[in-house]
């Protein structure tokens, strides 16, 4: 008989080194190699329909996956270049007329404190006075520190966006030529030990990860569609800029649409503008639903990822990556994982043992 010999701290030690691992190779490595990955993940994704042109029409290969590229960004980087250039353009006329809403909001000040010593006897002109006193020192630091700050990241920005269109453009040359050859590129890469190893890896972290962010980034389309279409009906001049910002909040576990919607909806009801507190209150209930009702059926019941695991691994992520780490943390949870588990199966199968 044989017997496995039992190592209390290797596992440990492992999650150790395979975090350690993971932390440098997504903090150093991975910028050097993304836009290559990105077309590596585009060249998948547009092979079947290659593939299908190849067999109908006689062209080269490569002309057809160039044609192929040209096409998907027509159709898809047009409505997304439009959209990021309206949600911009919201942005800014925002920020830019912080006076305006300065006023406005003054305005609903006011008359909140006047329905607050309608109910509790609490004189007006005392909240009014502190909460003025309040606002203009706000003001102020926003003045002499925030606005330095965003003309800070608008020069930044501008070098982001220039790095921004090379790497774009690196990536579009590399899925072309990765696609022209892709098939015998996947046989041969697949073909050697590392690469059966990186592909087992990334078919199980795309089967649980893929899945589970996929579905979560079809639910935040949904949501924020509606929730962009009832705000543009209310007359809402952001609606696309909130309604994004609010899916986005959807989108984060144990945040939810509520934390909007609700303060929202008190809000209106102080104001006295009941049928805009129905709206914000039927749009909060619909989006609920559309969320219970979707998640379910896109994610599954067979990943077994639970809304802890996805808060800590955010939480962690945004900690150590910053504000990537809401894309980086699940995904660098997801590797050491599922790091873990090859190991755990590797042992059962080939773990050292000795006969007894």
């Amino acid at each position: 008989m044989k017997k496995r010999i039992e190592k209390p701290w290797s596992d440990i030690v492992f999650l150790i080194g395979i975090t350690i691992a993971v932390y440098l190779g997504i903090r150093y490595l991975l910028p050097l190699v993304f836009p290559f990955l990105l077309a590596l993940l585009f060249a998948a994704i547009l092979n079947p329909l290659v593939k299908k042109l190849e067999n109908k029409i006689k062209l080269p290969r490569g002309l057809l996956s160039f044609l192929v590229v040209i096409l998907a960004l027509i159709v898809i980087g047009v409505p997304v270049i439009w959209l990021v250039y309206k949600l911009i353009r919201e942005f800014c006329s925002l920020i830019g007329g912080y006076k305006s809403w300065k006023g406005e909001a003054e305005q609903i000040w006011c008359m909140c404190c006047e329905r607050i010593e309608q109910i509790s006897g609490i004189k007006a002109a005392t909240v009014i006075s502190w909460g003025n006193g309040r606002a203009n020192s706000i003001m102020t630091n926003m003045e002499e520190k925030v606005v330095p700050f965003l003309m800070d990241c608008s020069i930044n920005g501008l070098k982001g966006i220039a790095g921004f269109f090379w790497k774009f453009l690196v990536t579009m040359v590399a899925t072309v030529l990765t696609l022209t050859d892709f098939p015998k590129f996947r046989e041969r890469f697949l073909r050697t030990k590392p690469g059966k190893i990186i592909g087992r890896l990334g078919k199980n972290t795309m089967h649980a990860g893929g899945a589970y962010l996929k579905a979560q980034f079809i639910i935040f389309g949904i949501v924020s569609a509606i929730c962009v279409v009832g705000l543009f009906l209310t007359g809402n001049r952001y609606a696309l800029l909130a309604g994004v910002g609010i899916g986005f909040c959807d989108a984060l576990p144990f945040v939810g649409t509520g934390i909007i919607f609700v303060p929202w909806l008190i809000l209106k009801l102080f104001q006295g503008e009941y049928l805009f507190a129905v709206v914000y209150g039927v749009l909060y209930i619909v989006c609920n639903i559309t969320r219970e009702f979707l998640e379910p059926k896109l994610v599954g019941k067979g990943l077994g990822i639970h809304p802890l695991s996805v808060i800590i691994s955010l939480y962690v992520g945004m900690c150590v990556f910053g504000g990537l780490g809401i894309l980086l943390g699940p995904l660098s949870a997801l590797l050491i994982w599922e790091c873990y588990q090859m190991r755990q199966e590797y042992e059962r199968q080939y773990g050292e043992e000795t006969e007894e």
